[in-house]
């Protein structure tokens, strides 16, 4: 089904990210992955051909703003960019949690559309710690060294969002601005939440 393809996808991206180096070559596998992963959610809200108009009217100058990005220096195409991908997969997750939320019967797509909703969770907030960085260089800190706004789209906040959602915790990526702190706050309360709900749902 178009949640369990998503559901691949996004799992794909966040296990294969971390081996590519910045080099052409992975420029270009990053830009493709990225390519599918915006098919992928744009199929997963094909119901509604309202969400999916907004779903493109978002994802085509996202990806194009990611593209010019990835081939620049610096980070200059980011300010834009992260806001239109948080648009656009808040957008896409919304849409899934409806579809999850208002099911009658749990089918193995629907449960891949409840996993693929939390992933989404995730990636959206590791967009928000990536552009709180970019805005105030130093909000986080790690136990190796000051995360810089150059590592924007790194590994370093997907990861670090997903610890939070989780509520684990590490302590090796500490935020320490008041707006990272609220925000990793916030992300804990809504992974937990969001647990409890879909379980007593399902």
């Amino acid at each position: 089904g178009k949640f369990a393809f998503l559901l691949a996808v996004l799992l794909a991206i966040i296990i294969a990210y971390p081996f590519f180096s910045k080099n052409l070559f992975a420029q270009i596998v990053v830009i493709t992955v990225g390519f599918l992963t915006i098919l992928s959610a744009l199929w997963a809200v094909s119901n509604s051909m309202t969400v999916f108009i907004a779903g493109i009217a978002l994802a085509v100058p996202t990806f194009a703003m990611n593209v010019i990005n990835s081939l620049r220096p610096d980070d200059h195409f980011a300010f834009y960019a992260i806001p239109l991908a948080f648009a656009f997969y808040l957008l896409v997750n919304l849409s899934l949690l409806h579809s999850v939320v208002k099911t009658r019967v749990m089918t193995l797509d629907i449960l891949c559309g409840a996993v693929a909703v939390y992933l989404l969770i995730g990636i959206n907030w590791a967009l928000v710690y990536t552009y709180i960085d970019l805005c105030d260089p130093g909000a986080f800190r790690s136990s190796i060294s000051i995360l810089q706004p150059d590592q924007a789209f790194s590994h370093d906040f997907v990861y670090f969002s997903f610890v939070t959602l989780a509520t684990l915790g590490y302590g090796d990526i500490v935020p320490v601005s008041t707006t990272a702190r609220t925000f990793a706050m916030l992300e804990a309360i809504v992974g937990a939440l969001y647990i409890a709900v879909i379980i007593g749902k399902i």
